[in-house]
């Protein structure tokens, strides 16, 4: 995180320290909060995004299957004549910074100040910015650098929309890192790919705001993982019991970035076959429903084993970052991304054998049993021989 030392002006605090950490409580001027957390640009005002690293969530505005209170409640108090009890009615942000001083006249001075919990906050602000004269906000800074306590702060600051173990996956090193490679020259036109660390937040790629985003482009550290444990792994059947632990192996700092490339164009081959063939994919939340397609992770390991030229090499070595490593997984990105209907055919074939040798149907059942996996690792080898040779080789 590069150095930002940023004066908060017109606060009021008192100390609420503890043995853990300094911290302060009170309120702050609303358009001095404003000014704190944007800067000026052509359009207007924009948000310093560089002070919402730590937060787990973007502006859950652009998100369309959420509603949220919270942000609705600022607005309608703004817009109402309640503005004036705006710190009464409204819990407030949380900011955590690694050194506070005190400032000008009623002013703070911040060192790496991370808003952890109010992204809704600001944003509804900015939005009706001449409402604010004469409002206060609740606010709450910790002067930390410990990164578990700060996990513990987001956790129990973030009570309006509820916090998953997704969620905080935004917060990892080498998630912060693949933020940068997917919205960089590094990866060729990054508008074929959207990859979005936090929910609501901005989309990687200069022109991601010009008209609707494809969905189906959208790629979560979530789906980043999940692929990873049922491709990279071979363990589908495993993936959703797994996860939990998996984050370090995952997001191995050592890993060469373009492997999360392939693996999320695996995301997107399977969305595509499910777009055209009617299936319910729906990775779009954590829970599915009952009707979605079961053997989504399934589909992603059998794209893995049909596409990847080394589907088994992958011990530590194998995926570490160096010129060969990228050109392999360069490789296998372009091949998904330049094939993408006939091998989502293909895998949707593959799973389908697998199915058939086992005398089953593909069910939630069978998808929770790792002699289909098996299954399909056998059938995925048949198929690309019988089948796929046109299209690889």
């Amino acid at each position: 995180m590069r150095d930002v030392v940023l004066t908060l002006r017109n606060v009021q605090l008192s100390d609420i320290s503890t043995r853990t950490a300094r911290a302060f409580l009170g309120t702050v001027d609303a358009g001095s909060l404003v000014a704190f957390a944007t800067e000026e640009a052509p359009a207007g005002l924009r948000i310093r995004h560089v002070l919402f690293q730590d937060n787990v969530r973007g502006d859950l505005r652009s998100e369309k299957y959420i509603d949220n209170a919270g942000a609705r409640g600022i607005a309608t108090t703004l817009r109402s004549g309640f503005r004036h009890d705006l710190a009464l009615l409204h819990n407030g942000i949380t900011v955590t910074a690694s050194a506070c001083q005190p400032g000008e006249p009623d002013g703070v001075v911040l060192h790496h100040p991370q808003i952890v919990n109010g992204c809704q906050t600001i944003h509804t602000l900015v939005r009706n910015f001449g409402a604010l004269d004469g409002c206060r906000v609740v606010i709450k800074i910790v002067v930390t650098s410990d990164e578990r306590l700060k996990d513990r702060i987001v956790a129990a600051a973030n009570t309006q929309e509820s916090l998953d173990y997704y969620d905080m996956l935004s917060r990892n090193a080498r998630v912060r890192d693949l933020i940068a490679y997917f919205a960089s020259p590094a990866y060729p036109d990054p508008r074929t790919i959207w990859f979005q660390a936090r929910r609501g937040a901005r989309l990687s790629g200069p022109d991601e705001m010009r008209g609707e985003p494809d969905w189906s482009r959208i790629v979560r550290p979530r789906h980043l993982m999940e692929a990873y444990i049922a491709a990279v792994e071979g363990q589908p059947h495993a993936a959703r019991t797994t996860f939990m632990r998996k984050a370090a192996s995952v997001f191995a700092e050592t890993h060469e970035a373009a492997l999360y490339a392939a693996l999320a164009w695996t995301v997107v081959v399977g969305r595509l076959w499910a777009l055209r063939t009617g299936k319910k994919w729906q990775d779009r939340f954590v829970r599915s429903s009952a009707d979605a397609f079961p053997a989504r992770l399934h589909f992603l390991f059998a794209v893995w084993r049909l596409c990847e030229a080394k589907p088994q090499d992958v011990e530590p070595a194998d995926l570490r970052s160096c010129e060969a490593n990228r050109l392999r997984f360069l490789r296998l990105r372009d091949r998904l991304q330049a094939d993408a209907e006939p091998i989502g055919d293909l895998a949707w074939k593959t799973l389908q054998v697998a199915a058939s040798r086992l005398g089953k149907h593909i069910d939630s059942g069978l998808a929770g049993r790792a002699v289909y996996t098996a299954s399909i690792a056998a059938a995925a080898a048949e198929v690309r021989a019988a089948e796929a040779r046109a299209i690889f080789d």
